[in-house]
Formats: C-alpha cells, structure tokens, sequence
C-alpha cells in the first residue's frame, strides 16, 4: 500500500524548493543590475509582473489542496 500523504508531502517539499529557487533567481536578477535608470526601472517592473503571477499561482496551488 502506498502511503499518500508521504507524497503529498514529497510533492510539497518540491514546490517549495521551486518556490525558493525561483525568488533566488528573482533576487539575483534585481541586485546584479548596471544599467542605465530607464533600464533598472524596466527590469524591476517586468520582475515585478513575474512576481505577482507567481503569487497568483501559488494561491492557486494551495487552495486546491
């Protein structure tokens, strides 16, 4: 018999090391920036938008469990 909440668990533990990746990534990307101001301003509201969406997703995610 497969023990299913032990998955549940596994598949949890991995959508939070994608969730943590992906803010790490994120970081990454905003702190390593020289450019111009216009450039800076762009980048930040294109991360922004991508961090919204992956709030969204995560809302998404926990309340179908």
């Amino acid at each position: 018999m497969i023990d299913t909440n032990n998955l549940d668990n596994d598949d949890d533990d991995r959508h939070i090391d994608s969730a943590d990746q992906f803010m790490g990534v994120c970081m990454q990307r905003l702190q390593g920036i020289d450019k111009t101001t216009n450039e800076k301003l762009f980048t930040i509201t294109a991360m922004l938008n991508v961090i919204q969406q992956f709030v969204i997703a995560e809302a998404k995610y926990q309340r179908k469990k």
